[in-house]
């Protein structure tokens, strides 16, 4: 909300609007002191997505996106501790931003190979459903096929829900990486970016509340 807000006072009020995008900043960066141990989560996903009964190409994918998640917060969380201890006066010719961009870096990873990820169990849904409607015209009562219907919708719902929030969060990353900047010679405005990161936010609400509500 704070970049929107900055975005929209850039050409009113440029002070007013710095104070915005440093508020965003300071915001984001405190958002990270809460995210110490969730590379320790990453590697429990991991363990379980290696259990399941996923085909190999999911299974594979999952992981490799699950361990590029896991080594962003990692770096994420050395360079917040360095920041925070003030690492980089004690151990001058410690590179501090270097943990932030490898961090960012496998952020970028990790939301490509979970878009492939989404696209791949939306696809396998579409399959499903088609597979499923052929077998209930032998072997299958009218119950059953509801059920079937029931749980591969739901699945179909909860990755669109997921591959929209990937989306998004992958507009923010490619900026924070700079590749707009490189590749057109401009970075997404503040605007955009806090657009995407509001939306983001709503997305995951969404899901959220139906995981409440069932």
């Amino acid at each position: 909300m704070a970049k929107i807000l900055a975005w929209f006072q850039l050409r009113k009020n440029t002070e007013l609007s710095i104070t915005y995008l440093e508020i965003a900043e300071k915001t984001h960066e405190a958002r990270k002191m809460f995210r110490l141990l969730k590379s320790l989560f990453e590697i429990k996903r991991i363990k379980l997505i290696a259990t399941s009964s996923s085909d190999r190409f999911s299974r594979v994918t999952n992981i490799s996106s699950r361990a590029c998640y896991c080594l962003h917060y990692l770096f994420e969380n050395i360079y917040i501790i360095s920041k925070a201890c003030n690492l980089q006066l004690l151990y001058p010719k410690l590179a501090v931003d270097r943990f932030r961009r490898l961090s960012r870096a496998f952020w970028l990873i990790g939301l490509a190979l979970f878009l492939i990820y989404c696209c791949k169990t939306l696809r396998k849904t579409y399959t499903d459903e088609s597979d499923l409607k052929v077998a209930a015209l032998n072997k299958m009562t009218v119950r059953e096929v509801k059920e079937n219907l029931q749980i591969i919708c739901k699945l179909r719902h909860d990755y669109w829900l997921n591959f929209s929030r990937a989306m998004l969060d992958f507009a923010i990353c490619l900026n924070e990486n700079d590749l707009p900047f490189i590749v057109l010679g401009k970075r997404l405005s503040p605007g955009v970016e806090g657009v995407c990161g509001l939306t983001s936010a709503v997305v995951y609400l969404w899901g959220l509340k139906g995981v409440i509500l069932n």
